[in-house]
């Protein structure tokens, strides 16, 4: 696939989208330019084809990189659990016998949770302030609930903007399912004949999705949280190659996924850059929900492999400690101001890791070590000011 090479977008947030949309009962999107999605009764105009032509992205080179020395982590803490909101700036959680532990960018270290069964990564909330586990039990301060998504169900993730919803694909028929968080009601807002994967955008008034219409038609749609008023915002020709890893960007103006390499779509305009290169197996795709900053694989989970973090190899980097190519990475999120955790392993991408900070922000990049032999990491950072989606989306960009 070969995309138009425009710029993205990096203007600044706007303010925190103002209404609360995690329920299917809040408003849906504004009247869009309707784009070829051959709905039952519906009248669609085709996409405006633009003649497509490669585009490369330049990463940056940090002027004075350097790489400080890593710090083994202390045992861990052994004092009482106190589900505690999130810092600032973000926190690594694992998973240590039962126990779920945060250290945040500061090496300060506290137990949130004690008593979990699952030794898997867990999944938080825009907001932070609850996770869901991989056995589909919800926790927070109140404590834990099953969430009422199917044990059979895939891609689960949050609503947005504050979580009160979860949204899942059931396998059979490949429709999208709306759970309620607070009374356990359950919904079927599919608007695909066949959904491979969605999220919600951060206001929470809409919903990207990747899959197929009625007609066979395949690419990256998008509709109100109702599941109402869907426009095709790309179309990819070749279903046998599918595209993945839906994620907005932190401010909400643009719209992130892999198509055999990485690419970003701003959704004011359409504009759509490749920002990966095709051919090097990219997968694994993060995207921080405060900064304009993402990262991904390429190539297998061995040591041949790499991450990319905003066009810089983390291999490649000055004074890398990943530079001997002895062990695989994987990324896993992003901290605040533009800090990148990775998992490193001798060998595969499952099990117990290392933990390493890459801060990519400023002249300086550095390493950091951060944590030793972690199971389940993942990232929790509260979700950075947004903007709604635009009024119009004007045409279905190319893929």
């Amino acid at each position: 696939m070969r995309v138009v090479g425009l710029a993205l977008l990096l203007g600044a947030c706007g303010s925190q989208g103002g209404s609360t949309a995690d329920s299917p009962s809040s408003s849906s999107l504004r009247e869009p330019v309707t784009v070829a999605t051959q709905p039952p009764a519906e009248t669609t105009a085709a996409p405006t084809t633009v003649a497509p032509r490669p585009t490369t992205t330049a990463a940056s080179t940090p002027t004075t990189p350097t790489t400080e020395t890593p710090v083994e982590t202390s045992p861990p803490i052994t004092g009482p659990c106190t589900f505690d909101p999130p810092t600032a700036g973000g926190e690594i959680t694992h998973i240590e016998s039962g126990r779920l532990l945060g250290k945040d960018g500061d090496a300060t270290e506290r137990c949130l949770e004690e008593g979990l069964t699952t030794n898997a990564p867990v999944q938080w909330s825009a907001t932070g302030d609850r996770f869901l586990t991989a056995d589909n039990v919800i926790t927070g301060s109140q404590g834990g609930e099953p969430s009422g998504v199917a044990a059979t169900d895939t891609d689960v993730s949050w609503s947005a903007p504050t979580g009160k919803a979860l949204i899942s694909i059931d396998p059979a028929s490949q429709h999208l399912i709306w759970h309620s968080n607070a009374t356990g009601e359950t919904k079927d807002i599919s608007f695909l004949a066949r959904t491979d994967e969605a999220v919600y955008h951060p206001a929470g008034k809409g919903i990207a999705a990747v899959g197929m219409a009625e007609d066979g038609t395949y690419g990256i749609w998008l509709a109100s949280n109702r599941g109402s008023d869907r426009q095709l915002i790309t179309r990819i020709d070749d279903p046998t190659t599918p595209a993945s890893h839906l994620s907005f960007s932190a401010d909400g103006r643009a719209l992130f996924f892999i198509h055999r390499a990485v690419h970003s779509l701003v959704l004011d305009g359409l504009y759509l850059t490749e920002l990966g290169a095709e051919g090097r197996q990219e997968d694994n795709l993060v995207v921080s929900n405060v900064d304009m900053a993402w990262a991904n694989t390429t190539g297998a989970c061995d040591t041949s492999g790499s991450v990319i973090a905003n066009g810089a190899d983390l291999r490649a980097e000055p004074g890398s400690p990943f530079a001997d190519r002895t062990q695989t990475l994987q990324p896993v999120g992003w901290l605040a101001g533009a800090r990148l955790i990775v998992a490193v392993r001798p060998t595969g991408c499952e099990g117990p890791a290392d933990v390493w900070m890459w801060t990519g922000s400023g002249a300086q990049h550095e390493f950091t070590k951060v944590g030793h032999g972690w199971n389940a990491i993942s990232v929790r950072t509260p979700h950075g000011p947004f903007v709604d989606l635009p009024d119009q989306i004007e045409q279905a960009a190319p893929g």
